[in-house]
């Protein structure tokens, strides 16, 4: 989610302080990691919110970068497509959402986990997951 690993390295430190501080709070109905997804998924969001519009640089990194252009008539395809995906992304409610964005940056995560994070059935889960993809799909057909 943080895309500069100075900043995440400083979050998964906040993360575990506020794990070691609040771990009384946890109660034992959660599985321990999905608990700890949770807090750092929260303060990942938290410090996204705070630093939204802050873009920060090092001398160090910039070395690493280097040209990787599209041609024009790709970036042209590249940009339509992220348009219309972001356009999809947008029409869907808050648990469609959060299901294809935790599906989609962690290939390894288990509908039952993602089920307990946002507290609905695996089932509808999976359902609304699959679900998706046919939406999606016909969301491109009625944009052709």
């Amino acid at each position: 989610m943080i895309k500069d690993v100075d900043a995440a390295k400083d979050l998964t430190q906040e993360v575990f302080i506020i794990v070691y501080n609040k771990l009384y709070t946890y109660r034992g109905n959660d599985k321990f990691h999905n608990w700890l997804y949770k807090i750092a998924r929260n303060t990942s969001l938290d410090y996204l919110r705070k630093n939204r519009k802050i873009i920060e640089l090092s001398i160090e990194n910039a070395w690493h970068i280097h040209s990787k252009e599209l041609l024009p008539e790709q970036w042209v395809d590249f940009n339509e497509t992220k348009d219309q995906l972001l356009k999809f992304v947008n029409s869907l409610d808050n648990t469609d959402k959060q299901i294809l964005i935790l599906k989609s940056q962690n290939d390894n995560i288990k509908f039952s986990d993602i089920a307990e994070l946002l507290k609905i059935n695996v089932s509808t889960v999976k359902t609304k997951y699959y679900r998706l993809w046919d939406k999606y799909n016909k969301y491109l057909s009625e944009r052709s």
